[in-house]
């Protein structure tokens, strides 16, 4: 029997000498969604060593002065994928199942429709179209997408890897647990997957997480910016925290904006005394919609079963939906509704 890898190989290798591999992760990228990208750029490159050339994207801008430890993060191309898709390449996507979180600004999900395409992705969203290789839950239950990526591609030569691939796989299992904060006993696993990676990385967490993860004055001050703004919602069934930024109204850089509301969700929101969960509502520019993400607790309510009501997803205590309004009190009126009005299934 074929091995993933070979399986992996034996597909790329089917195609023209000139097409090329494209990596795609989603837009406003977390840690996970870089880790995966980095990590399937060294699997093809050093491992299954293809002649076809790979290359990387997100439709975002990503702070790569930041992330410059990591080998490879500079080439990561900042684009729509699909613009350059040639008939014969084949497309990888990592992290994501959906043409709606490939092209930012995307409201509706479309079918990507491309002919050789690869899904590996941990989350459990249902797929709106088939794939010619498919990794992703039920099959696997993984809380980040790297530990997917190690089980399928590296786990029978985990002691034999470069120090890249365990530093890439570190890279993305901290961003996607939030440093374990976000991880339930279904998914403890991952405790296990760090101790491994822990041994050949020999950092601790905080450690290594402070070599990348560190906030200018000018992140630090955006920050602020959203501490200012936070507003407490008592009134209605579950209450909550929440605060909101339009980061070119407040004359912010959009990697500032970027840093500020992914640290504040991250380190304040379900963290203060008397609320188990809130919300970060966010936009970069006036005109465009709007982004909520959600961060609970584990006894607390099911914030990816809230986020799916408004078209979006991710796990039961960090998640995300983008809106189909710009506006900030509408969003609000509009959850605390939804809020009163429904069923809130809880972790």
């Amino acid at each position: 029997m074929k091995t993933n890898r070979e399986e992996l190989k034996q597909f790329i290798n089917a195609r023209s000498k000139d097409s090329k591999v494209r990596l795609v992760s989603h837009y406003n990228p977390d840690e996970d969604a870089l880790g995966s990208l980095l990590l399937m750029k060294y699997i093809l490159e050093d491992i299954l060593e293809i002649d076809n050339e790979v290359l990387m994207y997100i439709d975002d801008q990503v702070d790569t002065d930041s992330y410059n430890m990591f080998e490879g993060i500079d080439e990561i191309i900042h684009g729509n994928v699909l613009n350059d898709l040639g008939n014969d390449d084949v497309l990888i996507l990592l992290d994501i199942k959906s043409g709606k979180r490939i092209v930012k600004g995307s409201i509706d999900n479309f079918e990507i429709g491309h002919k050789y395409t690869v899904c590996i992705d941990h989350h459990n969203f249902e797929t709106i179209e088939d794939f010619d290789i498919y990794f992703s839950t039920p099959q696997f239950n993984f809380y980040s997408n790297v530990e997917l990526i190690f089980k399928i591609y590296l786990d029978d030569i985990f002691d034999e890897l470069d120090s890249k691939f365990y530093e890439a796989g570190y890279l993305g299992l901290l961003g996607d647990t939030g440093l374990f904060k976000f991880v339930t006993a279904k998914y403890a696993s991952s405790f296990d997957f760090a101790s491994r990676l822990i041994k050949k990385v020999n950092k601790n967490p905080i450690e290594f997480e402070l070599q990348y993860r560190r906030l200018s004055n000018s992140q630090l001050k955006a920050l602020g910016i959203l501490l200012k703004n936070i507003t407490e919602v008592n009134k209605c069934k579950h209450p909550f925290l929440y605060s909101y930024i339009c980061g070119e109204d407040e004359g912010l850089s959009y990697l500032d904006f970027k840093a500020a509301y992914n640290y504040f969700k991250t380190e304040f929101l379900a963290k203060t005394k008397g609320y188990q969960w809130g919300v970060c509502i966010y936009k970069y520019k006036a005109d465009e919609s709007l982004n909520m993400s959600f961060r609970s607790s584990t006894d607390s309510v099911n914030v990816k079963d809230l986020a799916m009501a408004f078209g979006g997803g991710g796990h039961p205590v960090a998640s995300r939906a983008e809106l189909d309004t710009n506006d900030f009190e509408l969003a609000i009126n509009d959850l605390v509704r939804h809020l009163d009005n429904n069923e809130i299934l809880m972790n």
